[in-house]
């Protein structure tokens, strides 16, 4: 978690452009900068700006990551290292053209290559590696879509590929299991299988041009349902179903992502025996329990129980001004 935490201050630092100057974001977190001309002798910050901004800057960062990057008349070029924090070791490697970022590498711990990607020819390539060096897969990228892709086991057999868009990707982990199964339709994911470590199905989500839609299932670790959900758009829609021991125990309107509508709990699968109003993920109307003879109705405003249905309506009813 510290290494990650770490990075993801590195990913911050660097979308800030250009040198110290004109990053005060920066500020906050650098420890020293050295600043090194291209004939190879270090210069003051001033001195930098007004040589044109030749050269290589040296950062530390109060976190122990060190950047190393390389510019020509103040653009980046060439290639910007970035170690783990208190390493020598390189995390990550981004190449520039005059500015324009062309590939990025990221490392494993041991400085072997983890993940890089690559601009060229209008597309994307992204190849990720085993730590041991073993190719895990190639993939190629074009207008969003993932076109053509090479996926292999540790051992360095060919696990599955996508052929013109159309395909499976086989994801593993760093031992070699696998973790889930993709399907592509014309570039696109269209169904990701996702299982537990003992190989039984955990979840199975439906997508549309990258987004969730359709019917998102997921499972305990001995098959048994545990959710059946609606999604629209990448948002949860619709009514969710959840399950106990393989019995349903509730039905969950949703509307954008937040409970919304009617929630209904059973017993023995069918029996009703509560209803939840709710409105943006707070209870708001009638909360009715059947258990009780005669059954029980509380009522809740914006989330806080009120004392009658009468105060309900009161507060429901706009104020005048």
């Amino acid at each position: 978690m510290r290494f990650l935490l770490c990075l993801i201050g590195v990913f911050v630092l660097t979308s800030c452009s250009g040198v110290r100057r004109q990053a005060p974001c920066l500020d906050r977190e650098i420890k020293q900068s050295k600043y090194v001309h291209k004939y190879g002798f270090q210069v003051s910050e001033e001195d930098w700006e007004r040589k044109g901004q030749d050269g290589h800057v040296i950062t530390e960062l109060k976190n122990g990551v060190v950047m190393t990057r390389f510019y020509e008349k103040g653009a980046l070029h060439g290639e910007s290292t970035y170690t783990f924090p208190h390493s020598q070791l390189v995390a990550k490697v981004e190449r520039y053209d005059r500015g324009h970022l062309i590939s990025t590498r990221v490392n494993y711990e041991t400085g072997s290559p983890k993940k890089e990607e690559t601009l060229e020819d209008g597309g994307r390539k992204v190849r990720v590696w085993y730590e041991d060096g073993t190719p895990k897969s190639v993939e190629n990228h074009r207008g969003g879509r993932l076109l053509q892709a090479d996926y292999y086991t540790s051992d360095n057999r060919l696990d599955s590929k996508i052929v013109d868009g159309e395909g499976v990707r086989i994801n593993r982990d760093a031992f070699g299991q696998v973790v889930s199964r993709d399907e592509f339709q014309e570039g696109f994911l269209s169904l990701s299988t996702i299982t537990y470590p003992n190989g039984t199905l955990k979840e199975m989500i439906p997508y549309h041009l990258g987004q969730i839609e359709g019917v998102r299932r997921t499972f305990g670790i001995g098959g048994e349902p545990l959710t059946i959900e609606e999604w629209h758009g990448g948002v949860q829609n619709g009514v969710t179903a959840l399950f106990q021991n393989g019995e349903k125990v509730a039905e969950i309107e949703y509307v954008d992502g937040k409970k919304h509508g009617v929630e209904r709990r059973f017993k023995c699968g069918d029996v009703l025996v509560e209803e939840i109003a709710w409105r943006e993920d707070r209870r708001h109307g009638p909360a009715k329990l059947y258990v009780t003879d005669p059954a029980e109705t509380k009522w809740y405003f914006e989330g806080k129980l009120v004392s009658s249905e009468m105060h309900f309506d009161r507060l429901s009813v706009p104020q005048l001004r």
